[in-house]
């Protein structure tokens, strides 16, 4: 484990209680294909059209955790239906801390939800979460960017 994460939060803190560091990414996917050529016979273009409403989307919600003495973990959630919100990250975070059995440090980016006062009061309120933001433009800092 890289001696220190983000923000400078040292691991070692973390992994002396136990815990696990956690470092989270969203991604969000159209469900509808876009309007697609292919070959045909001249000047006959087919257009292949893909089924499906045009404003289907379904949203990502990625941990790559590390524990030390553990195997890391991959840990994601599924929305159906539009963007994560505010509302959704303190279920999510409940969730990962069950899944998790013990201490978490979530290490994210500056994504609206995350700093959003809900989601702040929500984590001041449990003892077994840490939140550490990430600088603002700082993809290279974050394991879970790319999943």
């Amino acid at each position: 484990m890289h001696a220190d994460v983000a923000g400078s939060f040292p691991s070692a803190q973390v992994t002396a209680a136990g815990g696990w560091i956690c470092f989270e990414d969203e991604a969000g996917a159209w469900l509808n294909g876009p309007v697609r050529r292919t070959w045909g016979k001249a000047g006959h273009t087919p257009v292949l059209r893909m089924s499906g409403k045009h404003n289907d989307k379904i949203s990502m919600v990625a941990r790559a955790c590390f524990k030390e003495g553990a195997e890391p973990r991959l840990i994601y959630a599924i929305k159906q239906s539009g963007g994560s919100t505010k509302k959704d990250f303190p279920r999510f975070l409940t969730l990962l801390h069950r899944r998790l059995e013990g201490p978490v440090t979530v290490v994210w980016d500056n994504y609206s939800s995350h700093i959003s006062e809900h989601v702040k009061q929500y984590a001041q309120r449990q003892d077994w979460l840490t939140i550490i933001q990430m600088p603002s433009y700082a993809p290279e800092l974050n394991p879970a960017e790319l999943l």
